[in-house]
């Protein structure tokens, strides 16, 4: 469940997009997993979300632009930034591969929205 944290954003939109790809083909469109998605929306997400509703905006259709909205009002812009400055240049260096993936997965989960295409 999601609420408004900005420390649960990241992973919460890793669950979503784990969920998605492995669940994804149980929903036929794109409506039908924005609302999976929006069963996991509580307190300010979920007002959030019935103000799209109430503006009955494109994003209830879209899976990718509903992603990005969601992160909108929620997220830190700066630490955001910091996030993706550094997966970018991560290095595993002397630690453990252990070690150097437990870094790269906490910078993917607070890293700004990545498009369908670019998870793994």
């Amino acid at each position: 469940m999601f609420e408004s944290q900005l420390e649960k954003l990241g992973y919460f939109l890793t669950q979503v997009w784990n969920y998605l790809k492995r669940y994804g083909g149980r929903h036929p469109d794109d409506s039908l997993r924005v609302n999976a998605i929006s069963m996991n929306l509580e307190g300010d997400a979920m007002e959030w979300l019935v103000s799209l509703f109430d503006e009955v905006a494109p994003e209830l259709h879209d899976v990718d632009p509903f992603m990005q909205e969601l992160q909108n009002p929620f997220e830190d812009p700066t630490e955001t930034r910091k996030a993706d400055a550094k997966i970018r240049t991560i290095r595993q260096g002397k630690r453990t591969v252990a070690e150097y993936i437990r870094e790269f997965c906490s910078l993917v989960a607070q890293v700004r929205w990545w498009p369908k295409h670019m998870l793994v």
